[in-house]
């Protein structure tokens, strides 16, 4: 049976998963720069670093919670397989683009 803790620290993964996504999609749809794949996966990355920290270092501000470091690596989980996926379809879809204009143009 899960326990409370257990529901708890795979709810970090979930939110992270959603931040991930949400993050990312910003990044592949964003026609402005940095226009680099790599660029804008790892502009993802520090986006999603930066509010896991800020999640856990909030929590020494509210009483009866604390930093726990464990959670960074639930988050961590979390937002790199969101990260991946959205990164690794966009650049299949760009890859399926070109292969298309190719073929049309010959």
């Amino acid at each position: 049976m899960l326990s409370y803790a257990s529901v708890r620290i795979w709810a970090h993964t979930v939110e992270f998963l959603a931040l991930g996504i949400s993050v990312s999609l910003a990044l592949v749809f964003w026609w402005g720069r940095p226009r680099g794949l790599l660029l804008r996966a790892s502009l993802a990355f520090l986006i999603c670093v930066f509010a896991s920290l800020f999640d856990q270092t909030h929590k020494l501000f509210v009483p009866g919670r604390e930093f726990d470091a464990g959670d960074l690596l639930f988050d961590l989980l979390g937002y790199s397989i969101a990260i991946g996926l959205s990164f690794i379809v966009s650049r299949s879809l760009d890859l399926i683009r070109t292969k298309s204009r190719l073929s049309h143009s010959v």
